[in-house]
């Protein structure tokens, strides 16, 4: 048997300073490091006279990780092969074994020659200004349970800085020693073991005033699981992804890269993350644009070597991406600016162009790829005016009012198409029918149930709003607010505007909020929406003990009632009532738990127990409870 490492896989460009790499191990399943079960000469160097393992400082082992900072000398270039050799000592269900390390070779560049600061250091901030610090999370915020590099970096020399400093919770998340990776003692690391079973946030944070000196309170929360989602730029691969799915089959949108500047460097990083990814292709790029792929911080940089020169328009590149539950590879594409000049492409609106009678309209249709002229015309122009940008052409006009006399719009020309066309240097584009409609102007309305609805934590709202009126309204929070980590997103399809709620959920507790709907007819208030957000939902339970015997008095029952709550926890959120059984058309029950009798119960005259089936349900689960009920006349 064997143990594979994968060296320095945090390192892929130039080094020009101290720095730290990482190697992460494939373990056998349950296995274990023994004490001095890696160590530095378990590493080996080529290619260089100037770095040695005299260089080396082995600063923290854990079961799958090791974190080795790097002196580097000064004033020298070049580049050495860094290798992995002999055995290493595991430990499984308490045995010892001898096991061969191995792993592909990792190629290290660096060039000390510009100026480094020396190894002495201030020990207090240059102003009376507050310190900047700032905290780096490593692993693309390692969402899978493991080990993270939280990097603290000040800006200026700090002697000592301390891995009390560092408060992280809950205390299943365990903190490493802190480190400084440099001579001036500006930057420091510390390794954060996240916790490998269940799912959650770990929240890391520095106070204020832990170090002794003013900088702003630093706060980080890492959600951890034991299985993540194989996602570039946000956007989840399939769950049915395997080897027999067609790769590029597989992207879903664009991602959203700015376009460059001419005479300026350009930079845009993607972020990448899931179980291990191991593995980052970028085809497509080419000059003076290049990539690098950071696995340790999870991100693929896209930059261009030097300044950009010449205009770049619609030029299409693909990420593929693989992880330990990944074995196709997830692609997405991405589009920079193309040295070579494309045919527009018309975009296709979602829902047809609304205008309105009696109002000044401006409608826009999305062209991709800079046309540089084009035409619009249709079933009926009236007063409309079209106006093309390098982004697309805006149709503008006033609408005369709906009426049958000389002047006026007539009543029955409610719908039809725009034909557009564009075209530039590329070449023309396909023309494209785009629907549009003509509607009354309609002050805005709220409709469909008012939700009080509960969520857990880290999860997202689907109840949606439905909002009427012309034109669209701008919807807009007029009272409250909504759980951190919530915000509205609007969609707009045959005259209804539906309101969404994007996002997760990241803070406990009930809100409250109202909604504004407003377009030029006035402003509609919504009523009160209640979003309860809870650590974790939990199924029903029973309280008092199972086979609780009742006596109660049929005419309380009939006119009063008995309220069941106290014989059971409700969960989280709250269940709702039920009653079933051979007896149960004697009683009704409302679903905050009023038990009362039926008319019925007046030709029911047993006096022995008789069972009655009461059922507490909520999205966890159900829980009925028998309940023996003896009536007293």
């Amino acid at each position: 048997m064997s143990v594979t490492a994968h060296i320095a896989t945090n390192i892929n460009e130039k080094q020009t300073d101290n720095f730290y790499f990482i190697i992460s191990f494939d373990l056998p399943e349950s296995a274990s490091f023994a004490e001095d079960g890696f160590v530095l000469s378990n590493l080996e160097i080529n290619g260089t006279s100037d770095v040695s393992l005299s260089d080396f400082v082995l600063l923290e082992l854990e079961n799958e990780y090791a974190i080795i900072a790097v002196d580097l000398p000064s004033l020298l270039t070049g580049k050495f092969d860094l290798d992995v050799t002999g055995n290493v000592t595991i430990v499984t269900a308490g045995v010892s074994s001898e096991q061969a390390l191995v792993g592909s070779t990792k190629t290290i560049e660096y060039d000390t020659t510009g100026e480094r600061s020396g190894i002495t250091y201030d020990t207090t901030p240059t102003s009376s200004e507050p310190t900047i610090v700032t905290m780096e999370l490593s692993a693309a915020s390692a969402n899978n349970g493991g080990v993270i590099v939280a990097q603290f970096d000040f800006d200026f020399g700090v002697a000592y800085f301390s891995s009390a400093y560092v408060n992280v919770m809950p205390s299943t998340a365990v903190k490493g020693t802190a480190y400084s990776i440099g001579d001036n003692f500006e930057r420091w690391i510390m390794l954060i073991t996240l916790p490998l079973v269940g799912s959650g946030m770990v929240d890391i944070s520095v106070d204020e005033d832990a170090i002794g000196f003013p900088h702003d309170a630093l706060q980080a929360q890492v959600q951890h699981q034991q299985n993540t989602r194989l996602t570039i730029d946000g956007v989840p691969a399939p769950i049915d992804l395997t080897e027999d799915v067609d790769v590029l089959g597989t992207r879903t949108g664009d991602i959203a890269i700015p376009n460059p500047t001419i005479g300026h460097d350009f930079l845009y990083e993607i972020f990448i993350t899931g179980n291990n990814v191991n593995k980052v292709d970028v085809h497509g790029i080419l000059a003076p644009f290049t990539h690098t792929w950071n696995k340790t911080l999870g991100k693929l940089s896209v930059r261009s070597y030097g300044k950009v020169e010449s205009d770049y328009e619609d030029f299409n590149f693909f990420v593929t991406a693989y992880d330990d539950t990944i074995t196709a590879g997830f692609t997405r594409q991405g589009v920079l600016n193309s040295p070579d000049p494309v045919a527009p492409a018309i975009i296709q609106p979602a829902s047809p162009l609304e205008l309105f009678f009696g109002k000044e309209n401006e409608v826009s249709i999305e062209i991709r790829n800079r046309p540089s002229e084009g035409t619009v015309s249709g079933t009926w122009m009236g007063n409309l005016k079209p106006n093309f940008t390098v982004t697309g052409v805006s149709i503008r006009g006033e609408i005369p009012e709906k009426g049958t006399t000389t002047g006026k719009a007539l009543p029955g020309v409610n719908s039809g198409k725009f034909l557009i066309t564009a075209k530039n240097d590329g070449g023309p584009a396909i023309p494209e029918e785009v629907d549009w409609v003509l509607r009354d102007v309609v002050k805005s309305q709220f409709g469909g149930p008012v939700f009080s609805t509960s969520i857990e934590i880290n999860t997202g709202l689907t109840d949606t709003i439905m909002v009427t009126g012309s034109p669209a309204p701008t919807i807009e929070i007029e009272t409250g607010e909504l759980p951190e980590g919530l915000s509205l997103q609007t969609t707009r399809a045959v005259g209804v505007t539906t309101v969404l709620f994007s996002g997760t959920a990241t803070e406990i507790g009930t809100f409250r909020f109202k909604l504004k709907a407003t377009n030029s007819e006035g402003v509609t208030i919504s009523s009160e929406y209640t979003i309860t957000v809870a650590q974790v939902f939990g199924a029903p339970t029973a309280r008092n003990p199972i086979g609780t015997r009742l006596s109660w008095f049929r005419d309380r029952l009939l006119n009063r009632g008995y309220n069941l709550r106290e014989y059971f926890n409700l969960g989280t959120p709250e269940g709702t009532f039920s009653i079933s059984g051979t007896n149960a058309e004697y009683y009704s029950i409302t679903p905050a738990g009023l038990l009362t009798a039926t008319e019925a119960i007046r030709s029911f005259n047993v006096l022995d127990a008789v069972p009655i089936t009461v059922t507490v349900t909520n999205v966890r689960g159900s829980l009925p409870r028998v309940f023996p009920i003896v009536l007293l006349f």
